[in-house]
């Protein structure tokens, strides 16, 4: 890192804000939640900006949702109370403010981080599914820049069609199994039949999810991210049946690994070349 920014991870739960100096980073999270206003964000932003021991050059600011250009949210569900709102309202003239989608930003860590690898794809499987790919360092946005929305695809259902986050994301788990992730983790410590068994099937569907991407992108690396993919027995049954419906050539050349800094991936992209 050697530029003197801020980098935002804004999330449904958490905002996450680093800056580094001297080689050490400087960090703080403050809580959000669904009622979480442009208001209190520029408020946690620029205290934290207060208290930094340089000047700060530029803020990247990565959000939950539709991210037009560099500079609007379209909208997000998970932070509906920012829809709409413009990077200029944080930065007001002091310093240039650039948005992106919170999983394109992890995705540009990432590629980064593989700089020997051609293509890297990343998925964050959280509360919903996302993700994004990047080819050669450079982000691949789409025509609008919405490219990646990856849980709102529709695969095989019993006898329909069903989006892959009402199949294989944490909210949907979560659902069946009907308590909250930590009873879950306890019930499948424990080995519980009906725990693991909705495990093994979310587990079985992202793996489909996986295969569509080593198919129709061949990477050379998917980074997979985010609390669902920790649960036990879910990126094993993943990664059997991505193996199961994907060509062997393409899938023995993938890498499918972990983030190397999960908890700052995502605020780490405002410290990325920015030509991207």
């Amino acid at each position: 890192m050697n530029k003197q920014a801020v980098g935002v991870d804004i999330g449904g739960t958490k905002m996450y804000m680093l800056a580094e100096y001297e080689g050490e980073y400087i960090e703080r999270t403050v809580p959000t939640g669904i009622d979480c206003s442009r208001d209190y964000i520029k408020g946690q932003l620029d205290d934290f900006i207060v208290g930094l021991p340089f000047e700060v050059e530029m803020v990247g600011m990565a959000l939950p949702g539709l991210v037009e250009g560099d500079n609007r949210l379209n909208i997000s569900d998970v932070l509906p109370r920012l829809n709409g709102v413009e990077s200029s309202y944080f930065g007001q003239g002091r310093f240039p403010v650039k948005f992106i989608n919170d999983v394109k930003a992890a995705t540009l860590t990432e590629a980064n981080n593989h700089k020997e690898a051609n293509t890297v794809a990343t998925i964050m499987v959280g509360t919903g599914i996302a993700a994004g790919l990047a080819v050669e360092g450079k982000l691949f946005r789409g025509s609008q820049g919405f490219a990646g929305e990856m849980g709102w695809a529709y695969i095989p259902h019993g006898s329909g069609l069903e989006r892959l986050d009402n199949l294989a994301s944490g909210a949907a788990i979560l659902e069946k199994a009907g308590c909250a992730a930590s009873e879950l983790n306890e019930l499948l410590k424990t080995g519980d039949k009906m725990a693991k068994s909705i495990i093994d099937e979310a587990g079985y569907y992202f793996g489909v999810g996986l295969g569509l991407i080593i198919q129709f992108y061949n990477p050379d690396v998917i980074v997979v991210g985010g609390t669902t993919s920790t649960y036990p027995g879910y990126m094993e049954i993943a990664k059997e049946t991505a193996k199961s419906c994907s060509l062997p050539q393409l899938f023995d050349n993938c890498l499918i690994t972990k983030p190397q800094d999960i908890k700052r991936m995502v605020a780490k992209w405002a410290f990325v070349s920015d030509d991207n």
